[in-house]
């Protein structure tokens, strides 16, 4: 009796042979009739199917090329090395050996990821009994895409044997009403996507571009089986949600098995020279970086062929993708995770900068903690010393922001201190009282908008602190009815504290301790209309403000700020 894996190996040499869809067509037609066949045959391909669906795919599967020619689909050497990833994962799981079948794919543009992907849920659609597989894109025009390419042309190209009845094949979404099985896709964007569905494989498309990533995640952790199959698959788009995600994976932080695949490891990724002058002018650039006229990029060509064993095919299509790409070739095709990551997007703050400072930075001991660790005392405190501290003010809910405080020595603008941590408003306001006691009394500017206002009150009215920041109005600033305590966020406020955030940041002028700062710094980014937000930046805003707080502390007297009631 033949395998499955006969039959795949008879199909690769007929399409070698013949190339002709016609022939695989006729191929495909004998062999799904030998599968559905009801003898001992039948049912050893059946058996073997039902144990690795993706056998199915390379037996009967076609997919559009980037020739958009119809071929057999035969998984490509990046496929192939996660699917080997995907299958013995399952395999582990069944055994006992792991709890979670959650993977984030790193990638380089056009990989196959989706086509594999998306032929895999289909494949276990049409064998499997009460299946259920989604797919989620990042926009509207990828989920069209998806489901007309990847999905609904393979699978009306299926031989009508193989087909399970159809309740419907369109609007986005295939059930199967015979097995009760489906397949659909959506597109990102709203809280609700995913809910209200019972999921044994999920999809994520681009997940590092979708909006309201956090809610649809909420939603999708209630949808998904047990023992679910669970992919965010996305090339990079800065230091985002996607990046959080990444790095919490690389340390063992959430339960994602975090997978990089180089752009290299695609074999089409090649391309050969027009003639022996060029290429022998370009080997001479490769080997020779120092002496032309980009070193760097030339560098890490002679990087990848002598420490990643690069051809000069795979190293001159990467330079004419350079030619193509410019700036955005590390985020498209990268050579690293890191890479990746620095290079795309469009980041607010210098991000090789913070890459250098991460690295160089020394995990800081710490002199003493309070308060469960939501308090990091890292210097003692100096008797003849000033310090300030800016101060963001966070709801208080457990899983949203955190409240933040950063403290600083006015002499030198070194970080003695954090606080970081979800805390009520007035029991936030009784911790800054404690920790600016014990720093001299530090000036303290607090944020005063929404849940500001209660912790100032509380440093003021229940703690009697002394030591406040307020924003006076320079139209009546002999008024004391004019003076507002605390910072007061504007617009114009916000970029002002981030441009000078950003030049001290550059110019080294403030001794930063706390590395999960520098992080956040990372993810503060411009949109595409060239606005930056920093909702959720929690530690990024308290720096902020405690760097603005040089203006108005000189020989330890407060200089209030003046700002006019119009920008409030």
């Amino acid at each position: 009796m033949h395998s499955t894996n006969d039959i795949i190996a008879r199909r690769k040499g007929i399409w070698d042979k013949h190339q002709d869809i016609t022939t695989d067509r006729e191929f495909r037609q004998s062999i799904a009739h030998a599968i559905t066949r009801d003898d001992e045959q039948g049912e050893k391909f059946r058996q073997e199917i039902q144990e690795k669906p993706w056998k199915l795919i390379e037996m009967i599967f076609v997919v559009v090329n980037k020739d958009k020619e119809t071929v057999p689909l035969f998984l490509n050497k990046v496929q192939q090395q996660f699917r080997d990833k995907l299958y013995q994962a399952i395999e582990e799981y069944d055994q006992g050996k792991r709890n979670h079948l959650k993977f984030l794919i790193l990638k380089g543009r056009q990989q196959g990821f989706t086509t594999y992907i998306t032929a895999e849920q289909l494949a276990r659609a049409i064998i499997t009994r009460n299946f259920a597989g989604y797919t989620m894109a990042h926009e509207n025009e990828a989920t069209s895409g998806i489901f007309q390419k990847h999905a609904k042309f393979p699978y009306d190209q299926i031989p009508e044997i193989m087909k399970p009845h159809e309740k419907f094949n369109n609007k986005r979404e295939f059930l199967f009403d015979n097995i009760n099985s489906a397949w659909g896709i959506s597109t990102a964007g709203g809280k609700d996507s995913g809910r209200s569905k019972t999921l044994f494989f999920f999809h994520g498309s681009e997940s590092a571009f979708w909006d309201n990533f956090e809610d649809i995640m909420a939603g999708l952790g209630e949808a998904l089986a047990d023992g679910a199959i669970e992919i965010l698959e996305s090339t990079a788009n800065g230091y985002n949600h996607y990046k959080g995600l990444w790095d919490d994976a690389i340390s063992n932080e959430n339960n994602y098995e975090p997978l990089f695949f180089e752009w290299w490891q695609t074999p089409e990724y090649r391309l050969k020279f027009e003639n022996d002058d060029i290429e022998s002018q370009f080997k001479d650039w490769v080997d020779n970086w120092e002496n032309g006229d980009d070193p760097e990029f030339f560098e890490k060509l002679h990087w990848l062929k002598d420490s990643k064993g690069l051809d000069w095919q795979q190293l001159y299509w990467y330079y004419n993708k350079k030619q193509d790409k410019k700036d955005k070739l590390p985020q498209e095709y990268p050579c690293t995770a890191e890479e990746a990551f620095l290079q795309s997007g469009r980041p607010y703050f210098d991000t090789a900068k913070i890459e250098r400072l991460l690295v160089q930075l020394p995990d800081r001991e710490i002199f003493e903690y309070r308060r469960g660790g939501m308090i990091e005392i890292y210097e003692e405190v100096e008797p003849n010393e000033d310090y300030v501290a800016g101060c963001d003010v966070a709801e208080g809910i457990e899983g949203a922001d955190k409240s933040s405080a950063a403290f600083y020595r006015v002499s030198d603008w070194e970080q003695v201190a954090r606080v970081h941590g979800t805390i009520q408003p007035n029991a936030y306001g009784k911790v800054l009282a404690e920790v600016g006691e014990y720093y001299n009394w530090a000036y303290l500017a607090v944020e005063n908008l929404n849940h500001g206002w209660a912790v100032l009150t509380t440093l003021k009215d229940q703690c009697g602190y002394p030591n406040l920041y307020y924003t006076t109005n320079i139209k009546n600033r002999d008024d004391d009815k004019t003076k507002k305590m605390g910072w007061t966020p504007t617009e114009a406020s916000k970029y002002l504290m981030l441009d000078e955030l950003r030049d001290a940041i550059d110019n080294e002028e403030l001794g930063v301790v706390d590395k999960e700062f520098l992080r956040q710094l990372r993810e503060v980014v411009y949109d595409e209309k060239g606005k930056v937000s920093i909702n959720g930046k929690d530690l990024v805003v308290a720096h902020a403000i405690a760097w603005q707080m040089r203006k108005y502390w000189h020989n330890g007297m407060v200089v209030e700020d003046e700002i006019g009631w119009d920008t409030w």
